[in-house]
């Protein structure tokens, strides 16, 4: 509604002054009223004029001030939404980038937790399995002292049966007899 009102306020002061030109203002040293010396200087005023026209500028082929003038006038207003909407475009991706940065840091906050929590539990891992080693070359030792205490046990009794006249068979085969 904005744009509309500045295109009719632009429209009305471009067909207020179309048309209308100061006579005593020179351009380039020539008035109004003074007229070119020849066809070269007129074609060199032409090339001039196309040069400084605005790009995208169109031929007016004849039409009025106020046709171009509203033209113009149109062309703003195009512009003019286009910018409105891409200023709320860059807003909203300005408010998201905030957004993802708080994200970002959100989340590399929780990796370098992450990675201390994996490092504490690398290390209790660590002390687990060295536990878990000692454990067992303790366990494997005392089997070894339990058949070594057994077997003591087992030469003190064959003594103690010899002493007592008994007969003594070894190897497996007299284990086997004994045990039936």
């Amino acid at each position: 509604m904005k744009c509309n009102t500045i295109s009719v306020a632009l429209a009305a002061a471009f067909i207020a002054t179309g048309g209308c030109e100061p006579t005593n203002v020179s351009y380039r040293g020539l008035t109004p009223q003074m007229t070119p010396m020849n066809d070269e200087t007129e074609v060199r005023q032409v090339a001039h004029l196309d040069d400084e026209s605005i790009v995208g500028d169109v031929n007016t082929d004849g039409r009025g001030a106020t046709d171009v003038a509203l033209e113009w006038a149109d062309k703003y207003a195009k512009i003019s939404q286009k910018l409105v909407y891409a200023d709320r475009r860059n807003r909203e991706l300005e408010k998201e980038k905030a957004q993802l940065n708080q994200r970002i840091t959100e989340l590399e906050g929780e990796l370098k937790r992450t990675k201390s929590e994996l490092a504490d539990a690398n290390v209790m891992l660590e002390e687990m399995k060295r536990d878990l080693n000692d454990w067992r070359k303790n366990v494997l030792a005392y089997r070894k002292e339990i058949r070594m205490s057994q077997t003591a046990q087992l030469n003190a009794l064959q003594k103690i049966l010899e002493l007592l006249g008994g007969e003594v068979q070894t190897g497996s085969a007299g284990r086997s007899a004994n045990r039936k």
